[in-house]
């Protein structure tokens, strides 16, 4: 998971990353609730990512 910017919490200017070492049973989950952003954000997206490569 790597998230920056003001809607990741991040106020300055510079990647931030954790590395969490994984295993069978740590009980540490990736998930939150779904919210679709709808067709037109995710054209908007994929325009913007398509632009970027």
């Amino acid at each position: 998971l790597q998230a920056n910017g003001a809607v990741a919490g991040q106020t300055v200017g510079h990647a931030h990353m954790h590395v969490v070492p994984r295993h069978a049973g740590d009980g540490i989950e990736f998930s939150w609730p779904r919210k679709e952003p709808g067709p037109a954000l995710l054209e908007d997206y994929a325009q913007r990512l398509r632009a970027a490569l």
